[in-house]
């Protein structure tokens, strides 16, 4: 529903080994091994390899970055020790950064710890500080011009000053970059998105108890936002990453609802990985836990215990029986409701390219092919996702056993694919072409195959996993 290249995780910079590398490697190893972890234990825990472990602690010419150096310290716990180290291995006092990791690591250390430790923790991930004395109105201020960035419907000017409507605010800028990101593709709307994370939970850790909780519930969406864009962007360990940030954030803010829906786009990034029973399980504890769905949300969630019985082998009738409640609760859901609510855009069209899926997965390819069309066919869905369904009905004709106009519509969708950055429809596009291999020598599925080789040469990250 989103172009610079994704960077990897704290992927240590290779440059000239120095002195104080060498003493920090050395602390950094006398500390693990202290506390019993081998090279192994310690790189899973903070998300690297071994090996670069090992060559951070031998100064092989890798330099440890600041936010790994964080998750050091967090694991290895020294009082401050570590980073002082680091520090001082910079020769200067740390300037931060702009940019912010596209692909955090999982936490893999045990349960949640306390709420102290998860300020920490979202402090390290999302909120470096800048050089000098810049405060966090200035740098809350860059998003008073989102508006006029993202937004050419936008007709008022943004809140001033934002501290007296901060929570307004946020919701606002955040509403802005969801619509931008249908337009702009992920790779533009990414780090938006994290800025914005970041600004929230400056001002959540220095306001007080009550606006806390509202500016939490606010990151909460802000981080199912940042998983979603990930997925789409094929980056499903990222992904996964901020929809734990996203319930962690929801349940610190009693938001009940949103821990809801982000069951629901768990349950979602199963179907990513084609993990039906999972994924239908997700769905069901979206429905039936202790929160009240708002309505478009709860309808959301029926249609993907559709496609979770389609995806187990479940009979058509359940599928059926589950769609048809589904299309009963949003004929009786309001026409006009806050656009910032959750699930808001959940129409019917969207449930008429989900009845879809749900009709692919479980063997129906025609009547899959006759819904995509009926919606394509408005021209009313933004260009990534025009595209990405335009992907979606290749498959469903493919294996309808229709290769010519399986191929026709899958350059078309490459065509949308490339200008708005959309991974997910190229690998959406993959499959098509496995399932065309029968008719591999025809011109429209060897100009397809041809078209998807280019595109892989220039987008490595279009051979991973699909997301809808």
């Amino acid at each position: 529903m989103r172009g610079e290249t994704m960077q990897q995780p704290d992927r240590p910079s290779r440059r000239p080994a120095t002195p104080q590398m060498a003493k920090f490697g050395e602390l950094l190893r006398e500390l693990r091994e202290s506390r019993g972890l081998s090279l192994v234990a310690l790189g899973s825990r903070v998300g690297m390899s071994r090996e670069v472990i090992r060559r951070i602690e031998v100064a092989d010419g890798y330099a440890c970055s600041r936010e790994l150096a964080h998750r050091l310290e967090l694991v290895l716990k020294t009082q401050g020790l570590l980073l002082r180290e680091w520090t001082q291995m910079q020769g200067a006092p740390d300037s931060g950064s702009e940019n912010l990791q596209t692909n955090p690591p999982r936490r893999t250390d045990g349960p949640r710890s306390d709420a102290h430790h998860r300020c920490n923790h979202q402090e390290d991930q999302l909120s470096p500080r800048r050089a000098g004395n810049e405060t966090v109105r200035e740098r809350i201020s860059h998003f008073a011009n989102l508006p006029q960035m993202h937004d050419c419907h936008a007709t008022n000017p943004p809140h001033e000053p934002w501290v007296e409507t901060s929570a307004d605010h946020f919701r606002q800028q955040l509403e802005i970059l969801m619509r931008a990101d249908g337009e702009r593709g992920p790779r533009e709307t990414l780090p938006q998105v994290r800025q914005l994370m970041r600004a929230i939970l400056e001002q959540a850790h220095q306001t007080k108890f009550d606006m806390r909780r509202e500016l939490l519930s606010i990151g909460a969406r802000c981080a199912e936002f940042t998983g979603w864009l990930c997925r789409d962007l094929q980056d499903t360990n990222s992904g996964g990453y901020w929809y734990d940030r996203s319930m962690e954030w929801a349940q610190e803010a009693g938001d009940l609802p949103m821990q809801g829906y982000v069951l629901l786009r768990k349950s979602q990034m199963a179907f990513d990985d084609r993990d039906g029973p999972r994924m239908l399980a997700l769905a069901e504890a979206s429905l039936n836990g202790p929160w009240e769905l708002p309505v478009r949300v709860r309808v959301e969630a029926m249609q993907q215990a559709a496609r979770g019985h389609a995806m187990v082998g479940g009979p058509n009738a359940t599928i059926e029986r589950k769609l048809d409640e589904a299309r009963d609760l949003l004929d009786r859901a309001e026409a006009d409701g806050d656009p910032q609510q959750l699930g808001a855009a959940f129409d019917e069209a969207t449930l008429t390219l989900r009845t879809a899926s749900c009709y692919v997965e479980s063997g129906r390819p025609r009547k899959a092919s006759a819904l995509y069309q009926s919606v394509l066919c408005t021209r009313t869905l933004p260009p990534r996702d025009h595209g990405y369904f335009l992907a979606r009905r290749a498959s469903a004709l493919a294996l309808a056993g229709e290769p010519d106009a399986a191929a026709a519509e899958g350059l078309q969708a490459l065509r949308l694919a490339s200008s708005a950055n959309s991974s997910r429809t190229a690998r959406e596009l993959s499959r098509t072409l496995d399932t065309l291999r029968t008719w591999k020598s025809r011109p429209g599925p060897l100009d397809l195959h041809e078209a998807l080789l280019d595109w892989h040469t220039k987008d490595p990250a279009a051979t991973r996993g699909a997301t809808e």
